[in-house]
C-alpha cells in the first residue's frame, strides 16, 4: 500500500464497508485482467488523497473563521477526554452568570445529567472540578460557604435559612487550623 501512499491499515479501514470508517468515496479496484485480477490506480488513489486534503484544509479554514480558533484534532480530544461516569467533583450550575448551586458526586455526568432533567430553566450553564472522593465533601462546602449559592439554602427563596453544605464552616476551620491534611 506505500506505493499508493497510504498505511496498509489506513486502507484496510476505508476500503471495507463493514468498518466504521467505510469510505464509499474511495476509488474502486479497477479489473486488469477478466477473472478478477484487480487494482487500485495510483492516480485514483492520489486525486483521492489531495482531494482529501483540499477538503480538510477548507473546513479548517472555515472553522478557524467561524470559532476564532482552530478545531481540535482527533489526537487532542482524545487527550482531554474523561471518562464517562467515572469522574468525582465538585459542579455548579450556572444562571444568567450567577452560581446558582454548588453540590458534588462520584458520577460527575450522571449527575450532571439528573439536573438537566430535573431542573430545566434554573440553569443556563454549569462547570466544574475534578475531586478525589475523599474530598468532596471539603470541597463542596468551601465553595457552598464562600459563594453561598441561593438553591443551597435550606429554603432557597429566605436567605436567612441555614446553608445546606456537609461541612460547616466551623468544622472548615477547624479542620484548615487543625492541619487535618485539607489538601485540595
Amino acid at each position: 500500500m506505500k506505493h499508493l501512499g497510504m498505511e496498509e491499515a489506513d486502507f484496510e479501514r476505508i476500503t471495507n464497508p463493514r468498518h466504521p470508517d467505510f469510505d464509499p468515496d474511495f476509488p474502486k479496484p479497477i479489473e486488469l485482467i477478466k477473472g478478477n485480477v484487480k487494482r487500485y490506480s495510483s492516480i485514483h488513489v492520489n486525486r483521492y488523497i489531495k482531494e482529501r486534503e483540499r477538503f480538510c484544509n477548507r473546513v479548517m479554514t472555515s472553522a478557524h473563521a467561524c470559532l476564532g480558533g482552530e478545531l481540535m484534532g482527533e489526537r487532542k480530544i482524545v487527550e482531554k477526554a474523561t471518562s464517562v461516569g467515572l469522574s468525582s467533583g465538585v459542579y455548579f450550575l450556572i444562571k444568567d452568570d450567577e452560581v446558582v448551586y454548588v453540590g458534588q458526586s462520584r458520577k460527575l455526568l450522571s449527575r450532571l445529567g439528573s439536573h438537566v432533567r430535573d431542573n430545566l430553566g434554573k440553569f443556563d450553564s454549569y462547570c466544574y472540578i475534578k475531586c478525589d472522593e475523599g474530598k468532596l465533601d471539603a470541597l463542596e462546602s468551601l465553595y457552598i460557604h464562600l459563594i453561598r449559592p441561593k438553591m443551597n439554602y435550606s429554603d432557597e427563596f429566605d436567605e436567612n435559612s441555614p446553608m445546606r453544605a456537609p461541612l460547616s464552616e466551623g468544622r472548615l476551620l477547624d479542620m484548615l487550623d487543625n492541619s487535618e491534611g485539607v489538601k485540595l
